[in-house]
């Protein structure tokens, strides 16, 4: 039996690194140098292109788990029982 990390964990922690990201883009834009907006922007192009790998690799490994599960469900049973008894 695999063990999957509940949705809702997953959901808080990918909202808590947005609203960081978030945060650190904000504070990017708002020190008023010459390239704030280029950092505000690749802060936020870096947070997103973190959560969107990872959202790829939990629905490849979802992907993956379902599809071992059904090759498990399709294989028939093939082993000897561990006692035989006598009238067998």
């Amino acid at each position: 039996m695999t063990r999957r990390r509940p949705l809702r964990t997953t959901l808080l922690i990918m909202l808590g690194i947005s609203l960081w990201g978030g945060f650190h883009t904000w504070g990017a834009v708002r020190t008023g140098s010459d390239w704030s907006d280029l950092k505000g922007l690749v802060i936020a192009a870096c947070v997103a292109l973190f959560l969107g790998f990872w959202s790829l690799m939990l629905v490849i490994r979802r992907w993956r788990l379902s599809t071992a599960a059904e090759r498990r469900a399709a294989t028939p049973e093939t082993t000897t029982p561990a006692v035989m008894t006598k009238g067998e």
